[in-house]
């Protein structure tokens, strides 16, 4: 019910699965971040790009990884994100561990995330 019901109802009648906002964010990184885990298999099924990134290079699984919702992260891995470094120089993993979520993490490595990438990102204190 709900918001499936709505995303089947708009693909139905046209809407592209990967129109973004303005800002560059997909309705699968939304879905994602909503913890939307139906949503988002009803998307990835029919064809959402699995790796949009939004214009500060965040994708649905990076978003995923940070809100610790592991229903949504099992969604996207069923269809083979990429799990290392992304353009804005970090990667879902390193944001699983920036949020403590270690059944987050122990997914990511177990799906094959490397846990010795190191991000871009510098760290001022």
């Amino acid at each position: 019910g709900g918001y499936l019901d709505v995303i089947r109802l708009l693909l139905a009648s046209g809407a592209k699965v990967n129109q973004p906002r303005q800002d560059g964010t997909a309705p699968l990184w939304i879905a994602s971040q909503m913890g939307h885990s139906e949503v988002v298999r009803v998307m990835l099924l029919r064809g959402a790009d699995r790796d949009a990134a939004r214009n500060d290079g965040t994708t649905a699984l990076l978003k995923a990884a940070n809100k610790g919702y592991n229903d949504v992260i099992k969604e996207l891995l069923k269809f083979s994100p990429t799990l290392g470094i992304l353009k804005n120089g970090t990667s879902a993993l390193h944001a699983a561990v920036l949020s403590g979520n270690i059944k987050t993490v122990a997914l990511l490595l177990e799906a094959g995330a490397d846990p010795s990438l190191r991000n871009k990102v510098r760290w001022q204190n």
